[in-house]
């Protein structure tokens, strides 16, 4: 287990997995040490290198059926951003790319409702409260919460205000 690319250099490795997002560069001096490399959660190049990933797109536009099924039409969205791991740039996310993209097609679309700092239960817990506040009586009946990590913070920030989950918010 290495956090540093440099430091696999002077070892014998066979095989990386580079678990995370990485830049151009990063990638480059991987293939140089090595080109058994599978990359998890993150595919830089599916023509080059094998990868493990979760099917983001799918998985949200299956969580929005879910809750249209249910009757919601006000949907909120907290997600966040991630950098690569050299900080270089950063990291598109398809989560909030195609929660917009498939609320749009579904003429749902409200930009008030989408809120974005890091994948954090900090940033979880202040973007909930900063919706609460914000949005008021016209706060989602319904939240896509990118990953479990502000999930447990937004839901916190639902139980100090006296919002009841799933009777108010799902």
């Amino acid at each position: 287990t290495h956090d540093n690319i440099d430091e696999i250099k002077n070892e014998n490795i066979q095989n990386i997995i580079a678990v995370g997002k990485f830049s151009e560069k990063q990638i480059n001096k991987f293939a140089n040490e090595n080109s058994n490399i599978v990359f998890v959660d993150y595919s830089p190049n599916e023509n080059i290198f094998d990868s493990v990933v979760s099917n983001f797109e799918l998985a949200t536009k299956n969580v929005i059926n879910h809750f249209i099924e249910k009757g919601h039409k006000n949907i909120g969205y907290i997600g966040g951003t991630e950098a690569f791991k050299d900080k270089s740039d950063y990291v598109e996310d398809v989560r909030g790319k195609t929660f917009e993209s498939y609320l749009r097609n579904l003429n749902l679309w409200n930009e008030k409702n989408v809120y974005v700092g890091n994948f954090s239960v900090d940033d979880g817990y202040k973007l909930m409260k900063k919706a609460i506040s914000e949005l008021g009586e016209k706060l989602p009946t319904a939240f896509f919460v990118a990953n479990d990590t502000m999930a447990i913070g937004a839901l916190r920030a639902l139980a100090e205000a006296g919002i009841k989950v799933p009777d108010r918010v799902n």
